[in-house]
C-alpha cells in the first residue's frame, strides 16, 4: 500500500511597517508591541517610539494590513490611511515629489506641534493667574472659586490627552507615562476641588494646613488667615512645564530625521525626454524605464539609466559621499539626484520610482532607523516596568510622610511626595536614548555615503577587532591598468606600446584590454591587425603592419627562438612587485615587456594603517597565487595573507578568524564574496561591487574607496558612545530623581522637591537626550 505524504505549504512570510500616532513615551511602543506579539501568525514586532513607526514580521496567510492596524489601534493609538504600497520614502506623486510617509509624518509633527502650542498657550493664559495667586497666597474674594475656574480649563484643555492617554492605558490593563502626570496633577487638582467646595473635611483632617502650603508652592510668605490649602498652581504649572518640554521634544525629534528628509530632497522634480520625436518636459512620475531623457549642463540627472550619447563630469557627493566628479561617457550608469556639471548626454532610462538608487538608499535608511539595537533591550525591559514601580514608589511615599510626619503638615508632605515622585519619573529618556542616537547615526552615514542595516550593525561594528580585505576590488582596482613598458634597444615607448596594441584589439582578455586602454589615453594611433590567432597557456599572434607580432610568456618566446635574457632580471622583479609582465617580440626579435597588475588603490595603505592604529588586526583574503598576493601585501603592509582561497572556502576563513575569539568584519564586493560577507561578524560591501554582495552586507559603501570602511567604524563608535552616555543619563536622573522626590533628603538635609520643580526636570530629561544624540551631526569622522 503506497503511503501519501502531504507537502507542507511553505509560510507566507510577509514584513509590513505601519506608521503609528499618539505614543508619547516607550511604555506606549511595549504595549503595542505586546499586543501584536499576541497575535497568532506575527512572527516578530519591533515598535519604535522614536521614529513613530511598528515594524510588524507575519504570516500574510493568517493576517493582512488590515488586520495590523486593527491590533494598533485597540491599543489606543492611530494608524494613518496609507495604502501599504506607499509605505516606502520612494514613492512619488504627480507633482514629482516624495510622497506619502514623508507626507504622513511631516504632517503628523506640524499638527502634533500646533497642538502643542494651542494647549500651551491655553495653559499660560489661564494659568499664569493661578500661578500666581497660589505661589503668593494672595487673598480675596472668590479666590479659590476663580482659581478653580481657571484650573478646570486648563485640565480639560492642555491636559485633556495626558487623562485621554492615561484612560487609554488603563482600558488595555497597562500604564505609562500619561499615567503618571494624569495621577500627579489629578491628585493635586481633586485635593483642591475638595478644599473649594467643601473645606471643613480638610480643615478637620488636617489643623494648622495652611502651615504646609508653603511646601507644595516653594514660597514661604503667607498672607492669609489659616483656611483649607488648594493646589491648584501645582496643576496648571506641571502641565504647562510637560507641555513645554514635550514641544521641545517634538521640535528635537523632527530634526533627528533632518538626514534622510535632505536626501529625498534631493529628487529632481522633472525631466526632459524624447515624446514623438520632441524633446518634452514631464514630471518625474511620468517617466517610465525605456525613455531617453536628456541632460544639460548644471541640471540634476532625474533618474537612473545608462548614457547613450555624449559624455560628462558627474557630482555624486549626494548619494556616495566622494566629493570629486566621476567622469561619465557613452555606456556608463547614472543616477537620479546626482548634479550634471559640464558636459551634456542622453540616457536610456533603466529605472524609476522605488527601484531607483536614491530610493533604495533611502528605503534602506528608513529600516535601518526602525531596528532596535541589542542595546535597547535593557531599556525595553526596563520602561515595561517601569510605570508600576513608580506607582508603587509613589503610594509608600505618600504612607511614609503620612504615617511619620508631623500631624499638622503630615497630610501636605504627602501629597507632595506622592505628586513629586509622579511627576519627575520619566520613562521617555528611556525610551529615546537609543532610537534617536540611531536615527542620527544612520542618516549621518548616508550622507556619507555609508548605508548600516540596523542598529545590531553599528553595535557589532563598535567591537571590531579583526577585518579581513578581499584582495581584488577591495584592496585594489579591480581593473587591470598597464604599470611598466621597458623597451629593447632601438625600441620606443611608443612603438612598443602601438604594436602590442594593436595586436591586442581583437582580444577580449582583461590584460589585453588593459593595454589598448592605455594605448587609447596616450592618443597612440593603432593599426589594423590582421591574422589574429590566441595561443592557449602562451599569448598571442597577429599580423601589425606586415610584421608578426607575439605578446606572451616565456614558453612562446622560447618555441619561437626568441632570446629573452636580456630583460630577464626585469621580468623577475616585475613578478615579484605582484605584476604580470608579457615578452613582446616583432619580427621574431625581442621588442620588449609590457608589464600589467590590478593596481592598488591609492588610499588602501593609509587606510590599513589608520586600521592598525585603531587595535584591528587586518588580513588579505584572496583566490590569486601566492606570489601576486604577498606582494600586493607587502606593498599595503598586511602581514596576514590567505592566498588560493576558492570562492567556497572563503566563508570557513572567516569562522576559523572567529573561533580565535575575534569579532570579524569582511569587506568584499564580488559575486562570490556574499557567503563569506554573511559568515562575519560585519559584512562590509564596496558600492562599484555586485547587488547580491550588498544585500548579503551589513554595511554597504556607496563608494569604492576604502576608507570608507574607517568612516563607518568610526560612526559606530560614535554612535554607540552617544547611545550609552543616554542611557547612562536617563537611568541616573530616574535612579537619583525619583529618590529625591519621595524625601529621603529631607530627614538629613531637611530638602523636599516641588512638584513643580519635579515637572521641569522631567520635561528638561527628554530633551537634554535628545540634544546630546543631535550632536553626532557635528562629530567628525573619516579624517
Amino acid at each position: 500500500m503506497e503511503t501519501l505524504h502531504k507537502e507542507e505549504k511553505p509560510t507566507a512570510r510577509k514584513t509590513e511597517t505601519l506608521p503609528v500616532l499618539g505614543m508619547t513615551c516607550a511604555a506606549c511602543a511595549a504595549r503595542i508591541e505586546k499586543n501584536l506579539k499576541r497575535q497568532d501568525g506575527v512572527f516578530e514586532s519591533n515598535v519604535n517610539f522614536a521614529t513613530n513607526r511598528a515594524t510588524v514580521e507575519y504570516d500574510a496567510d493568517k493576517l493582512d494590513y488590515d488586520a495590523l492596524v486593527g491590533v494598533i489601534e485597540d491599543s489606543g493609538y492611530t494608524v494613518p490611511q496609507i495604502s501599504p504600497e506607499a509605505q516606502t520614502p520612494s514613492t512619488l506623486t504627480s507633482e514629482g515629489v516624495t510622497s506619502e510617509p514623508e507626507d504622513w509624518e511631516q504632517k503628523a509633527h506640524r499638527e502634533e506641534v500646533r497642538d502643542l502650542w494651542r494647549k500651551l498657550a491655553v495653559s499660560v493664559v489661564f494659568g499664569l493667574p493661578v500661578a500666581v495667586v497660589g505661589m503668593t497666597h494672595l487673598d480675596f474674594s472668590g479666590n479659590h472659586l476663580i482659581q478653580f475656574v481657571l484650573t478646570s480649563i486648563v485640565m480639560a484643555y492642555s491636559g485633556n490627552r495626558f487623562f485621554a492617554g492615561a484612560w487609554a492605558a488603563l482600558r488595555h490593563r497597562s500604564a505609562d507615562m500619561n499615567t503618571l502626570i494624569a495621577l500627579g496633577t489629578g491628585a493635586a487638582y481633586l485635593f483642591s476641588v475638595v478644599s473649594t467646595f467643601l473645606p471643613s473635611l480638610v480643615t478637620t483632617a488636617l489643623p494648622n494646613a495652611q502651615a504646609g502650603m508653603s511646601e507644595m508652592s516653594g514660597m514661604g510668605a503667607v498672607l492669609s488667615p489659616p483656611m483649607a490649602p488648594v493646589y491648584y498652581e501645582a496643576a496648571v504649572v506641571i502641565i504647562a512645564l510637560v507641555l513645554i518640554g514635550k514641544l521641545l521634544e517634538a521640535r528635537a525629534r523632527a530634526k533627528t530625521g533632518d538626514a534622510i528628509r535632505s536626501l529625498i530632497g534631493l529628487q529632481a522634480k522633472t525631466a526632459r525626454v524624447l515624446r514623438s520625436g520632441q524633446e518634452t518636459d514631464v514630471l518625474i512620475a511620468e517617466v517610465v524605464v525605456g525613455d531617453i531623457v536628456f541632460v544639460r549642463p548644471g541640471e540634476k540627472i532625474p533618474v537612473d539609466g545608462v548614457i547613450l550619447e555624449g559624455g560628462s563630469a558627474v557630482d555624486e557627493s549626494m548619494l556616495t559621499g566622494e566629493s570629486l566628479p566621476v567622469e561619465k561617457q557613452k555606456g556608463d550608469s547614472v543616477f537620479g539626484a546626482t548634479l550634471n556639471k559640464t558636459g551634456a548626454f542622453q540616457f536610456r532610462v533603466t529605472k524609476v520610482g522605488a527601484e531607483t538608487a536614491l530610493s533604495q538608499i533611502v528605503k534602506l535608511v528608513g529600516d535601518a532607523q526602525g531596528r532596535k539595537a541589542p542595546i535597547q533591550r535593557l531599556a525595553d525591559t526596563i520602561s515595561g516596568i517601569f510605570v508600576p514601580i513608580v506607582l508603587i514608589i509613589a503610594t509608600l511615599s505618600f504612607v511614609v510622610w503620612f504615617d511619620f510626619a508631623l500631624p499638622e503638615a503630615r497630610l501636605t508632605q504627602a501629597l507632595i511626595a506622592f505628586v513629586s515622585v509622579l511627576i519627575i519619573a520619566c520613562p521617555c529618556a528611556l525610551g529615546l536614548a537609543t532610537p534617536t542616537a540611531i536615527m542620527v547615526g544612520t542618516g549621518k552615514g548616508a550622507q556619507r555615503g555609508i548605508l548600516l542595516k540596523g542598529g545590531e550593525s553599528l553595535e557589532i561594528a563598535e567591537k571590531i577587532d579583526a577585518i579581513i580585505l578581499d584582495k581584488t576590488g577591495t584592496i585594489t582596482t579591480g581593473k587591470p591598468a598597464l604599470t611598466d613598458l621597458i623597451c629593447a634597444p632601438g625600441v620606443t615607448e611608443e612603438n612598443l606600446l602601438k604594436w602590442a596594441a594593436s595586436a591586442e584589439v581583437a582580444s577580449e582578455h582583461p590584460l589585453g584590454e588593459a593595454i589598448v586602454r592605455e594605448a587609447k589615453a596616450r592618443n597612440i594611433a593603432l593599426s589594423p591587425a590582421r591574422n589574429f590567432r590566441s595561443l592557449t597557456g602562451r599569448g598571442l599572434e597577429a599580423t601589425v603592419e606586415g610584421e608578426t607580432v607575439l605578446i606572451g610568456n616565456a614558453l612562446l618566446m622560447k618555441e619561437r627562438d626568441i632570446e629573452t635574457d636580456s630583460l630577464k632580471v626585469e621580468v623577475e622583479r616585475l613578478s615579484g612587485e605582484g605584476k604580470t609582465p608579457m615578452f613582446v617580440a616583432q619580427n621574431r626579435s625581442l621588442a620588449g615587456v609590457i608589464a600589467v597588475a590590478d593596481t592598488i588603490k591609492p588610499e588602501a595603505k593609509s587606510t590599513i594603517s589608520r586600521l592598525k592604529s585603531m587595535g584591528i588586526e587586518v588580513a588579505m583574503l584572496t583566490g590569486d597565487n601566492r606570489r601576486t598576493a604577498e606582494a600586493v601585501a607587502k606593498q599595503v603592509g598586511i602581514e596576514r595573507v590567505r592566498a588560493e582561497v576558492l570562492p567556497e572556502h572563503k566563508a570557513a576563513e572567516v569562522e576559523t578568524l572567529k573561533s580565535q575569539g575575534k569579532v570579524v568584519a569582511m569587506v568584499g564586493d564580488g559575486i562570490n564574496d556574499p557567503p563569506a560577507l554573511a559568515a562575519a561578524d560585519v559584512g562590509i560591501a564596496m558600492g562599484a561591487g555586485t547587488d547580491v554582495a550588498m544585500e548579503a552586507a551589513d554595511v554597504t559603501l556607496m563608494q569604492s574607496n576604502l576608507g570608507g570602511v574607517v568612516t563607518a567604524i568610526q560612526l559606530s563608535r560614535a554612535t554607540m558612545k552617544t547611545i550609552r552616555q543616554n542611557l547612562f543619563f536617563a537611568f541616573a536622573y530616574n535612579l537619583v530623581g525619583i529618590p529625591i522626590a519621595a524625601g529621603v533628603l529631607y530627614p538629613f538635609f531637611g530638602i523636599t522637591l516641588s512638584p513643580m520643580l519635579a515637572s521641569a526636570a522631567m520635561a528638561l530629561s527628554s530633551v537634554s537626550v535628545l540634544t546630546n544624540s543631535l550632536r553626532l551631526r557635528n562629530v567628525r569622522i573619516g579624517e
